[in-house]
């Protein structure tokens, strides 16, 4: 089995528990961290699993593969040769991808896989969707397998709730509000946060427990006066505290920016029957849907007020509150336990190897996720009461904000490889044509052009909306010293960690107003960032105190008159909006030479170099003009400034 990294995320959580329920008596059972180690290493070696890191090393990888029959990589989705290469060197007869993300794999590696298992019906049907596929034939590789819960051993070590709320250091008797998971901007929307002004109105002696709030959120909750309301505590992997944290709980809370492919922490409440309030979040990942019957073992509500109606709702009514955990805890035993999953993928293991597996006896049938895709539209709209006007509207511009920022990686990533991160090919191709890098994906670009253009030594590097690592990798090549990112999609920033220092996920402006990226960067890269702001300002002055002195910002953004974007404009009457490119239909932002010059100016920098990115014959057209066309050929503009 085979992940990035040995994190605490649910990837890593969801290999593990397979990993340890696997029947070791039939399977030798390896796990290999394909870039990283972690902490879920030490919970797997002290069960008898080995493990090993390939470092990111193909040539390691295909070493510790050898003998293996099948390899079984847990991975976003999205394409990732590593893996497939190092498995052809070493011979393994099957692969077999666990998708987190419903992300596609649009190489040719992904006619390798024999199997594509997804977290949950959404991610399923929404691949579906992606790749344009219809019913027929597509459930013989592609099916569901959630990841298990190991509810049994989470009861075993629930303490009391009294004892539970003592050792968090909680009022024992007075009702709490919790919501646990990692502290990861883009697991928590606002809305979580926001709730809570209300829900102490209406319950004034709740409690808030808060685990894995993020300097964001705790800055957010200091802002609307509450934060001496609210306990926090850290992420942990020990399964005691762990199960305090959700022993203490009445109700659990839950809202994250990119929704949920599974939703491991819901799960886990529900199995201690806890009944469960979050959101539906149709524009993102949204299993919680799926997972989080609304009103029978919990409610959805998109908006604070009514968000907190509910939570006050199952606080107040104790018969509600029972009859909603109860029935969480029945879903959550016929749904995820671990051993009915567990003996599935390895019937399928022995299908592979022998030819014996069925598509019958899969669990859900395919006719169970066409009977679930019916049901979906319904379920996504559901809500705890009708939203007022004004309720609309606020969650309406909440929404768009949060899809805003981060537009790069749910349009771009989560379609599956298919735009370019502004990526040119040179040689022969008309001006002003992108093409896809052919590894494939905003987030694969490396941006060799650009880093050669960064003056030497980098020192340490922040690469601010660094993808799944590309730029990180030629940087690294390059000599710097530390390279830490920032990325506002999971999945790109998921992948980015097996090649940076550090990766802090969430939307730029957040990241780095929290500080938790750190500072006394001597380089700064902001590419193809900008046009996807809705506030390019507020990312910018951001920026000045994480910088060493005489540090240096190099920015690259599209042209806003480049000639491609004129004749649309004047002769054809559009504005020509694209997948991807140019006018990738994410940008929200446009500059020209001068706007972006003066906007750095106007923030203290002083602009050192300005290049023009001009490819193919455009350059042959810039030199018969003797450079005057230059503003009208440049697809880019690349600016060098120091502090």
């Amino acid at each position: 089995m085979l992940a990035n990294t040995l994190g605490l995320g649910g990837t890593e959580k969801g290999l593990a528990s397979f990993a340890l329920e696997l029947d070791r008596s039939a399977f030798d059972v390896a796990v290999v961290a394909v870039h990283d180690d972690g902490p879920r290493r030490a919970q797997l070696e002290a069960a008898g699993i080995p493990v090993a890191v390939a470092g990111g090393d193909e040539a390691r990888l295909a070493e510790l593969l050898e003998g293996a029959d099948v390899a079984h990589v847990f991975r976003a989705g999205n394409a990732e040769p590593l893996v497939p290469a190092a498995a052809a060197r070493a011979g393994v007869g099957h692969l077999v991808e666990a998708n987190i993300f419903g992300n596609v794999d649009r190489s040719p590696d992904e006619e390798r896989f024999a199997a594509h298992l997804f977290m949950s019906r959404m991610c399923l049907l929404r691949y579906r969707e992606r790749i344009g596929a219809g019913w027929d034939g597509f459930h013989a590789r592609h099916r569901v397998l959630s990841f298990p819960i190991e509810h049994e051993e989470l009861r075993s070590r629930a303490p009391a709730k009294a004892a539970a709320r003592e050792r968090l250091g909680l009022d024992p008797d007075r009702p709490v509000v919790g919501r646990v998971g990692r502290a990861d901007d883009m697991k928590w929307r606002d809305l979580v946060v926001d709730m809570i002004p209300p829900l102490l109105e209406l319950v004034g002696e709740a409690q808030v427990l808060l685990v894995g709030a993020t300097p964001a959120k705790v800055a957010r909750l200091r802002r609307l006066g509450v934060l001496e309301r609210c306990v926090l505590h850290e992420p942990t992997l020990d399964p005691e505290t762990l199960s305090a944290f959700y022993a203490a709980c009445d109700v659990f809370v839950t809202a994250a920016e990119i929704g949920e492919s599974q939703g491991m922490a819901i799960a886990e409440a529900l199995a201690l029957e806890i009944p469960v309030v979050t959101c539906s979040t149709p524009w993102a990942d949204n299993a919680q849907v799926e997972f989080v019957e609304h009103g029978v073992c919990g409610w959805l509500a998109g908006h604070p007020q009514p968000f907190a109606e509910a939570v006050a709702d199952l606080l107040r009514d104790e018969d509600r509150r029972r009859a909603f955990g109860a029935a969480g805890r029945a879903a959550v035993e016929r749904d995820l336990s671990a051993g009915p999953l567990t003996r599935q993928l390895e019937r399928l293991y022995r299908g592979l190897l022998d030819g014996s597996e069925a598509l019958e006896s899969w669990s859900p049938s395919p006719a169970e996720v066409e009977r679930f895709a019916a049901e979906y539209p319904e379920r996504a709209a559901a809500e705890y009461r009708p939203l007022t006007a004004r309720e609309r509207l606020e969650a309406r511009a909440v929404r768009a904000r949060e899809r805003a920022g981060h537009l790069r990686g749910a349009a771009a990533g989560m379609l599956a490889a298919r735009r370019p991160r502004l990526a040119v090919v040179a040689g022969g191709e008309r001006s002003g044509e992108f093409r896809a890098p052919a590894g494939g994906g905003y987030y694969a670009a490396a941006r060799p052009e650009l880093v050669a253009q960064l003056p030497r030594p980098l020192g340490r590097v922040l690469d601010i909306g660094c993808g799944a690592g590309g730029v990180g990798r030629t940087l690294r090549a390059a000599g710097a010293a530390e390279i830490v990112g920032v990325e506002p999609h999971a999945p790109s920033a998921e992948i980015a960690r097996g090649v940076l220092d550090a990766v802090h996920t969430g939307p730029a402006e957040e990241v780095l107003a929290s500080g938790a990226a750190g500072a006394g960067f001597d380089t700064i890269c902001l590419y193809d960032v900008l046009e996807h702001t809705v506030d390019p300002l507020a990312v910018l002055r951001e920026i000045p105190p994480l910088v060493a002195a005489g540090g240096r910002l190099h920015v690259s953004v599209p042209n806003a008159r480049h000639f491609s974007l004129v004749y649309d404009l004047v002769a054809r009457g559009t504005f020509g909006y694209t997948e991807w490119g140019h006018r990738d239909s994410t940008h929200l932002r446009w500059f020209t030479r001068r706007d972006l010059v003066a906007l750095l100016e106007r923030e203290g920098w002083r602009v050192e170099s300005v290049r023009p990115a001009i490819y193919g014959r455009g350059r042959l057209a810039d030199r018969l003009t003797l450079g005057l066309a230059r503003e009208f050929l440049a697809l880019q503009w690349q600016v060098l400034a120091r502090r």
